[in-house]
């Protein structure tokens, strides 16, 4: 048995202390008696298994010791690992794609330039980050629907996967969460209030992610459009989705990981992009949006704020005719002229965000004004949903 699996107990008999079983996994119930109780091992610690015992919860000191001075409520050093991994996870992808050649031409630059097309991997800094601080099952099932979207996400980027199968595939990390059972089958509609949907919930989940993996999919069109998106809408809603959670705490830790790697990400993602966020990252950030809609109890909320990811994706199905592939789709949504994104007037477009905001000027519009007008829109649509939600949800 691992020395990490013990804690020490007094045993008021014998008046003197001893190793014994603790359900923690780090064993740390109370920093300052672990940090008592270890000196008492090393002072008393003659025999070689207890010096073993002493050296393995000294390091269990020091580890309470950065626990206590951290704190549960301080999320900042979490966020920043993420990022910081996340950036490095980046530049390394960005390299290594570089070398193997898995590149990308970006099409809406006035010149030729390309880009790794799996950034997104990077992402998986998040459960890396959330599994360090936190090994509840919310953590658990947010890293295996996180590993199964990127997967998914990552076949489809080296070889192309035909659109229906993709979107069948895209419904296995809904799978995964409903068979670890992490959620309340308690679906709130407006004006209604809360009500049981346990059968409900079998035909839901898996739904949710197939909406949320492929309409991020599908927004992932410009450089840092999605990322930046979706980073400034979760920070929106974060308080309300705290709140409302089934573990406030653990939704804590998800978040500040979850934004600090979307954060890394951007650094090499945003105008001019040196890394795509591709299929597989548009997959995780979808997998992402799915799992905090269903643990923090808010679908209602996240289907407000992410109303415009909602539409773009709905447009882009219904002008083009149903579910295609990319490579399908003959004609773009819009044009570039000397780095001017114009609407395509052909009626065979597909109707994307893009298509409309640049539709609104005859001029056109850069890809970075169109991208900033984008994460505008998305800040002010959390912030008529939190609004909204406030209003019409009763709190207790």
């Amino acid at each position: 048995m691992s020395c990490y699996d013990h804690k020490l107990i007094k045993d008021d008999n014998e008046s003197r202390y001893k190793l014994g079983e603790t359900p923690r996994p780090w064993g740390l119930d109370d920093p300052q008696a672990s940090l008592t109780a270890s000196r008492i091992l090393l002072d008393y610690s003659l025999k070689p298994c207890s010096r073993v015992a002493s050296y393995c919860l000294y390091s269990q000191e020091l580890y309470s010791a950065w626990y206590f001075i951290l704190g549960p409520k301080d999320l900042m050093i979490i966020a920043i690992y993420s990022f910081t991994l996340s950036l490095a996870l980046s530049i390394v992808i960005h390299r290594v794609g570089a070398r193997m050649g898995i590149v990308g031409r970006d099409v809406h630059k006035s010149w030729e330039s390309y880009a790794v097309r799996i950034g997104g991997l990077s992402l998986l800094s998040a459960p890396i980050a959330i599994y360090t601080v936190d090994h509840s099952m919310a953590s658990i099932t947010i890293i295996a629907v996180t590993l199964a979207s990127g997967l998914i996400g990552l076949i489809d980027d080296l070889r192309t996967l035909p659109a229906i199968e993709k979107v069948a595939l895209s419904a296995i990390p809904g799978i995964i969460h409903l068979v670890l059972g992490v959620y309340e089958p308690r679906l709130y509609i407006p004006l209604l209030g809360e009500i049981s949907a346990r059968i409900l919930y079998i035909f839901l989940i898996p739904s949710a992610y197939m909406v949320a993996l492929n309409a991020a999919n599908m927004m992932d069109t410009h450089n840092g459009l999605l990322a930046g998106s979706i980073m400034i809408s979760i920070a929106v809603l974060t308080p309300i989705m705290i709140h409302r959670s089934i573990d406030p705490e653990t939704m804590s830790y998800i978040i500040a990981s979850i934004e600090g790697s979307i954060a890394g990400l951007l650094i090499l993602n945003t105008y001019p992009a040196r890394v795509f966020v591709g299929n597989a990252g548009s997959f995780i950030i979808g997998s992402w949006i799915a799992f905090l809609a269903l643990y923090s109890r808010s679908e209602f909320l996240l289907i407000l704020s992410l109303f415009p990811m909602i539409i773009n994706g709905f447009s882009i199905i219904t002008s083009i005719g149903g579910i295609k592939e990319k490579s399908m789709i003959k004609t773009r949504p819009v044009v570039v002229d000397k780095g001017i994104i114009k609407a395509n007037r052909d009626p065979r477009a597909p109707i994307t965000i893009a298509h409309i905001a640049s539709a609104t000027t005859k001029k056109g519009i850069r890809e970075i004004e169109l991208v900033i007008s984008t994460w505008i829109l998305f800040y002010i649509a959390s912030i008529a949903a939190v609004i909204i939600y406030t209003i019409m949800t009763p709190y207790n």
